[in-house]
C-alpha cells in the first residue's frame, strides 16, 4: 500500500482531456494546481468524473475555490467510511 505522504500535483478543476492536450488546456495553470497526496488524489477520482464546472463566466479564482471545497468534502466523505484515523489526521494538518 502506498503511503499517504507521497505527494503529487493535482488539478482542482479536472482537465478532462487527452494527455497530449494537457499542456495547452486553459485549466493547466498554476491557480488550478494543488499539492495532494497520492491517496487523496485517488480518492478524488470519482468526484472528478462527476464534477461539472457549471459557471464558467465567474472569475476563475472563485471557480477553483468552489471546486476545492467540493472536492475536499468528497474526500472527507470517502475517508469517513474507509479510514477511522482520517479525521484526527486532518485536524492535525489544519
Amino acid at each position: 500500500m502506498l503511503a499517504w505522504h507521497q505527494l503529487l500535483i493535482d488539478h482542482v478543476i479536472p482537465l478532462r482531456c487527452k494527455p497530449s492536450d494537457r499542456v495547452r488546456s486553459g485549466l493547466n495553470v498554476e491557480e488550478n494546481k494543488v499539492v495532494a497526496c497520492w491517496t487523496c488524489n485517488n480518492a478524488k477520482r470519482p468526484w472528478d468524473k462527476k464534477y461539472y464546472d457549471a459557471n464558467p463566466d465567474r472569475p476563475f479564482p472563485e471557480r477553483v475555490a468552489e471546486a476545492l471545497e467540493s472536492a475536499t468534502q468528497a474526500i472527507r466523505r470517502y475517508y469517513a467510511i474507509v479510514d477511522t484515523d482520517f479525521e484526527p489526521m486532518m485536524k492535525q494538518i489544519g
